[in-house]
């Protein structure tokens, strides 16, 4: 029973951080793409591009994990996604940029934090 709880109450938390992040994202898109040109340098169609397969991908695994479906497969994907986003962070640290962007370009966070928030999803991801 507790074991069911903490796997409940750990895919609320998991769904709760992707969503919010996909839906800050799209709402303050332009600054989050002027934000990510940027760290990477990349052209504002690529960047443009990978934004909104990333919104895409991180509702997908907020509606997924709400709804209890592919569970195997969206856990592999949240590692996935989490190991990406860590490599990420500790570029932006090494680069010693303030804002990782996690959460769309108006709210900030700092790589350090974001890099304990993917940590911390990769263990609840574990235990669901």
């Amino acid at each position: 029973m507790v074991k069911y709880t903490y796997s409940k109450i750990f895919t609320i938390i998991i769904a709760l951080i992707f969503m919010s992040s996909a839906i800050l994202k799209l709402v303050d898109f332009q600054s989050t793409v002027v934000m990510l040109q940027d760290i990477i340098s990349i052209q504002n169609i690529t960047v443009n591009i990978g934004l909104y397969l990333l919104i895409i991908i991180e509702a997908f695994i907020a509606a997924a994990l709400i709804l209890n479906l592919f569970k195997h497969s969206i856990k592999n994907l949240i590692f996935f996604l989490s190991t990406a986003f860590i490599v990420f962070n500790l570029v932006l640290i090494f680069k010693g940029i303030d804002n990782c962007g996690c959460f769309g370009g108006s709210v900030k966070q700092s790589p350090y934090l974001s890099l304990i928030k993917n940590i911390l999803i990769m263990i609840m991801a574990y235990k669901i």
